[in-house]
């Protein structure tokens, strides 16, 4: 322990890295390795993306209070970027295209001069020039007559959705207030603590400073707000739950033992078990989730069974106890109790999903060590209480076993038994299972309220829904991008998808550009082509007309490169969709908006392009580890069986795991009669029920004619471990929530059928 103390204080104190990003208790995606690149990189992206609106009855005090909250987060200087002003961002993005124009032209452009449908283009360029409405043009009317390449900028320009640039930033209204976009980009990742602990404090100041004015609203949207929500509900939590836990231990150990000394032995035990479970983890896994401590903290009630254990053994004999011979007697228990336990959560560690793995080795290093405290130190530190008088624990566990021995015993219980069971073939014939990713994490209220709101206003938020394409070339993906986009253009016009955000919205293929310079030529700058037609229509001189037409033939005849494109103003709003070189070739990302008949997307297809649903595809990973769970826990049952046989003997060792066995399934059939689904989590949280369920049964056992030391022990647990893990029923993160309810319930019944499995061989003195 020595050992373990320098090494915890020197290497891992000062290294340790807190996880909260939830989906890494996940495994990886199931799709090829390069796939999977390129999703995480895709993601790391979006990570490090918030974006807040700033709102007000009147623009300009909309602008001003976002102009507050742009200079507040800047002068922090804690952020990679903070984008507001974006009007001179727009004119040197625009000025991009202009030397590239003639090879530039929106879909509807292109549709219309390859079906040679040039009368209506010609028509309603020539409306457009005389109607104040029209779109904006980055180009004189005598350039670009039919003003092309405006709408091919408008088409690009889609990528912020209903916001319009209003006096050199974007804003956006509802009717009832105007809002300004305001875009930051974080320096890196937003899961780690200590970069919530430095960024939230700055957001949340410059949300006040904002809100101070009348009238001013902040919405925002960013995985930094979602993880830091979550970061702080797991550490209350984790107060929460560890607080009441001690406080509960510690009031059972002074009203049962009546002495300070069982209460630090205790502690010494608890703390030597979760410095070996955070050092175990912290080497194993090179950072620890913040889920895992949560989940961690039922060790107080777990771990200090044995210390229960051991030191109630004292009641068996007051006047000759000691602590060196109290090992004789209850250390073979502790022993087996400790190795079933252990069982089940090296069964846990089988599941092929990381979260859970550590939580397991977090669990299954701190009891070994607590039990190894408690066999080791125990006998040299433990005194025998003062008081040899059956504390009031001792009285009430003793009237409960007489009161479940009398139940036992009476005519009607083989009915109630019966009734028992056919409740529970009911309870199990109803339970239905979800296996929904959204039960990983809810966020607060207040923040999916943001989104909507956000969502609803922007109208081109993508959701969790997209493509990914990849090529052997950066041509190779823009062409593939295009013919997924002509498949994805005619759902929108059915409405089954609100839109998509591609890279080749911006930047078509140089075969697209080749292609659109063709039309142009062919259509549009010929002799007798629109162009000339609508500029003599206009009036302009023939020497002027000439010089446009001059100018046309003498463009330069090389494509916009995608890497020149990429470093410029232009490739803002479209540049994290582009993955870059992956796996002997390129990728990039089409996002999908509002998706309404998600069959009909995943009818798509185009070569290179393959339809990714992130939260499709982990439900479904959950439902499939469900079902290997369930498995694994079989597993275990009999790995613990051979244990308990090779030392018990059959019968004796099936009628230990009917304890257990009986909790578990009297646990699921509770939840199918009262309509609540379950999960692979409550699945999981049953390894925990075999452990204890296990350590009940043997303790009992082994008590031999120390039965009322047992059971005092045995309630002393029982208390202990329902506090620690039956509080997490009442925690904010869903699957937390399923694990600890399934605990409380489980691990009351486990208590309940230890004592009815065994006859009661002790009076009420």
């Amino acid at each position: 322990m020595l050992v373990l103390a320098v090494v915890f204080g020197a290497a891992v104190l000062p290294q340790i890295r807190i996880e909260t990003d939830i989906l890494a208790l996940l495994p990886a995606g199931e799709q090829d390795a390069a796939a999977s690149a390129a999703l995480q990189r895709y993601s790391e992206r979006l990570a490090r993306r918030a974006v807040f609106l700033v709102g007000a009855p009147e623009p300009a005090a909309a602008r001003k209070a976002a102009q507050q909250f742009a200079e507040t987060l800047r002068k922090a200087q804690v952020f990679a970027e903070v984008q507001m002003e974006v009007g001179a961002g727009a004119a040197a993005a625009d000025a991009v295209y202009v030397p590239y124009r003639y090879r530039l032209l929106s879909q509807q452009a292109r549709e219309r001069l390859q079906r040679g449908d040039t009368a209506a283009l010609y028509a309603e360029a020539l409306r457009a020039i005389y109607s104040p409405g029209a779109l904006p043009r980055p180009l004189a009317v005598v350039e670009d007559p039919l003003n092309l390449l405006g709408d091919f900028l408008a088409q690009s320009h889609a990528a912020v959705g209903a916001a319009r640039l209003q006096d050199g930033v974007l804003m956006v209204s509802d009717g009832r207030a105007s809002y300004v976009m305001i875009g930051v980009q974080l320096a890196e990742g937003p899961f780690a603590a200590a970069t919530q602990e430095r960024l939230m404090p700055v957001i949340e100041r410059a949300m006040a400073v904002a809100r101070a004015q009348p009238g001013v609203s902040v919405i925002g949207s960013g995985l930094i707000l979602h993880a830091a929500a979550a970061t702080r509900s797991a550490t209350r939590e984790i107060s929460t739950v560890g607080t009441l836990s001690m406080v509960g231990v510690v009031l059972m150990v002074l009203l049962t033992f009546r002495s300070p000394r069982p209460l630090l032995l205790s502690a010494l035990v608890l703390g030597s078990g979760a410095l070996a479970a955070v050092t175990a983890c912290h080497f194993l896994f090179d950072r620890i989730h913040m889920v895992t401590l949560v989940f961690g903290t039922g060790l107080i009630g777990v771990g200090i069974d044995y210390s229960n254990h051991y030191l109630a053994d004292q009641f068996r004999a007051p006047e000759r106890w000691s602590p060196a011979l109290a090992l004789q007697h209850v250390g073979p228990g502790i022993t087996v109790g400790m190795s079933c336990a252990v069982l089940g959560y090296l069964g846990l560690a089988l599941a092929p999903l990381p979260g859970l793995r550590q939580m397991a080795v977090f669990c299954a290093a701190g009891l070994v060590t607590a039990c190894a405290s408690v066999l080791f130190w125990y006998p040299l530190l433990a005194r025998p209480a003062r008081r040899l008088d059956a504390p009031a624990l001792l009285r009430i566990s003793l009237w409960f076993d007489l009161w479940v021995g009398r139940v036992r015993r009476h005519r009607i219980a083989p009915w109630c038994a019966a009734l028992a069971l056919a409740a529970a073939a009911v309870g199990l014939w109803r339970l239905q299972f979800s296996d929904d990713l959204h039960q990983l994490q809810s966020s607060p209220e207040a923040l999916m309220r943001d989104e909507r709101a956000l969502r609803s206003l922007l109208r081109n938020t993508p959701d969790s829904r997209l493509f990914l394409v990849r090529g052997s070339s950066p041509a190779a993906v823009l062409e593939s991008e295009e013919a997924l986009v002509h498949a994805l253009q005619a759902l929108v016009d059915r409405g089954a998808l609100s839109g998509y955000q591609a890279l080749s919205r911006a930047l078509p293929s140089p075969r697209m550009q080749a292609e659109n310079d063709r039309l142009q030529g062919e259509h549009i700058y010929g002799t007798d082509g629109l162009a000339p037609r609508l500029q003599r229509e206009l009036g302009f001189a023939p020497e002027v007309i000439a010089r446009e037409r001059a100018r046309y033939q003498a463009s330069a005849n090389t494509p916009l490169a995608l890497s020149d494109w990429l470093q410029s103003a232009a490739a803002g709003p479209y540049r994290h969709l582009w993955l870059g070189p992956l796996d002997q070739g390129y990728a990039s990302v089409v996002n999908l908006v509002d998706v309404t008949d998600i069959a009909a997307v995943r009818a798509v297809t185009s070569p290179g392009a393959r339809y990714i649903d992130k939260v499709a595809e982990i439900s479904t990973v959950l439902e499939r580890y469900r079902v290997l769970a369930a498995w694994l826990i079989s597993a275990t049952y009999a790995l613990i069986a051979m244990l308990l046989m090779r030392r018990y003997g059959t019968i004796t060792a099936l009628r230990l795991l009917s304890v257990p066995l009986g909790a578990a399934a009297l646990t699921l059939a509770l939840f199918g009669l009262l309509g609540i689904s379950a999960s692979l989590f409550n699945v999981l949280a049953l390894f925990v029920v075999l452990g204890l369920g296990v350590d009940y049964g043997v303790f009992l056992r082994e008590s031999g004619d120390a039965r009322a030391a047992t059971l005092l022990a045995l309630l002393l647990s029982t208390v202990g471990t329902v506090l620690a893990y039956g509080l997490l029923a009442f925690s904010a993160t869903p699957f937390i929530r399923s694990l600890g309810l399934t605990l409380l319930v489980g691990i009351s019944l486990t208590y309940v059928l230890a004592l009815l499995s065994q006859r009661p061989r002790c009076e009420l003195g």
